[in-house]
Formats: structure tokens, C-alpha cells, sequence
């Protein structure tokens, strides 16, 4: 898996065989097809290895006794972070878009349901919640997006021209979008459980 990712990292998804795979991990191609039935199957496998790795992640956060307000803070620090210390995962992710993208099919509804799963975890967040604000929005589905959105756009940018998106401004900036303009000062108010 860790040399399916290294070669599309230099390659990209098109130049990456499965005799590059399995020469980078010092192994003949046998090994690979004696796991992988092809270069398909290995490449579904890494993008579900990578987005679980990702999704652990937010599900931390997610469960963690922060408020909401802190939990969406994090998310977005860490989804920053792709445009600095986890550059390559970054590439690896939008390679595999860009393949669901001209396939579509299957690798298109493996990504359609990625995202989703994204979303809802950002939608129960903004559910424990009470903010005012979703009601001009369109409610915590239409900020989940613009939240998803606003990352995957920033990433595109870094990686298409690093010189857009300086890593020392991005936790700001993303904070500052969902305080004022996705949410609007003031307007959080935590909600209180009774026991």
C-alpha cells in the first residue's frame, strides 16, 4: 500500500502499474496480482485505506468533549494541515477525484459516498449545536458543504499553485470564514443536556 501511494504521489494514477508498485516494494508483480486481482482493486483499497485514516481522524474530534464550535475548529485545522505536513495525502486524494471523475461508475460513487459520509459527520456536529444563522443558510447540510468545499478548494489551489495558499494564514482564514461568514458572530449558543 505504502509504494501504491509513493508511486502515484510521483507518477500519478495513470503512470502507476502494478509492476511500478511492486518494484518500488522490492517484490515481483505475482505478489501483488496474488492480492490485488488488479490495478483497480489495489488503487479502491489504498483510496478506502486513506479515507478511513482521514474519517478516524474527524471521529476523534467528533466524539471528543469539545464544543461544537472547537470540534468544527479542529476540522478545519486539520484540513489545513493537507496543504502543509500532508501535502503528498493531498495529491493522492485529488489523483484518485480526478480518476473517479473521467471513469465514473463505480470509483464515482465510491467518492460520492466518501463525501457524504464527510458531510454527515460535520452535520452531526453542527447538530449539537444551536445556531441561528442555518436558518439564513440553509440549514447544517448547505454549511457542511460549504465547509467540505471550502477545503477541498483551498487544497486545490496548493496544489496547482502553492504560492496561492500560505500555510501560516490557512487555520485563520478558515476559521475566520466559518465565525463570520458561514456562521456569524454571535450566533452560537451551546446546547445545554439535562440529566
Amino acid at each position: 500500500m505504502r509504494a501504491a501511494y509513493r508511486c502515484i504521489v510521483e507518477r500519478g494514477i495513470a503512470a502507476t502499474t502494478t509492476h511500478a508498485v511492486a518494484e518500488r516494494a522490492g517484490m515481483n508483480q505475482g505478489s501483488i496480482h496474488y492480492y490485488f486481482r488488479s490495478k483497480d482493486a489495489l488503487l479502491e483499497r489504498l483510496l478506502e485505506e486513506l479515507y478511513e485514516n482521514s474519517m478516524n481522524n474527524i471521529r476523534i474530534v467528533a466524539r471528543s468533549d469539545k464544543t461544537p464550535k472547537e470540534k468544527i475548529t479542529s476540522i478545519l485545522s486539520r484540513g489545513s494541515s493537507l496543504a502543509g505536513s500532508r501535502k503528498d495525502e493531498l495529491i493522492v486524494f485529488f489523483a484518485f477525484w480526478a480518476h473517479a471523475m473521467s471513469l465514473g461508475g463505480r470509483w464515482r460513487q465510491l467518492y460520492i459516498e466518501l463525501f457524504r459520509k464527510f458531510r454527515g459527520t460535520i452535520v452531526a456536529i453542527l447538530q449539537e449545536g444551536e445556531w441561528s444563522h442555518f436558518n439564513i443558510m440553509g440549514g447544517e447540510e448547505a454549511v457542511a458543504s460549504l465547509i467540505v468545499a471550502t477545503v477541498q478548494g483551498l487544497g486545490l489551489q496548493y496544489i496547482m499553485d502553492p504560492a496561492a495558499v500560505r500555510q501560516s494564514d490557512l487555520d485563520a482564514a478558515l476559521n475566520d470564514l466559518f465565525d463570520n461568514v458561514l456562521i456569524g458572530e454571535g450566533t452560537l449558543q451551546e446546547r445545554r443536556v439535562v440529566s
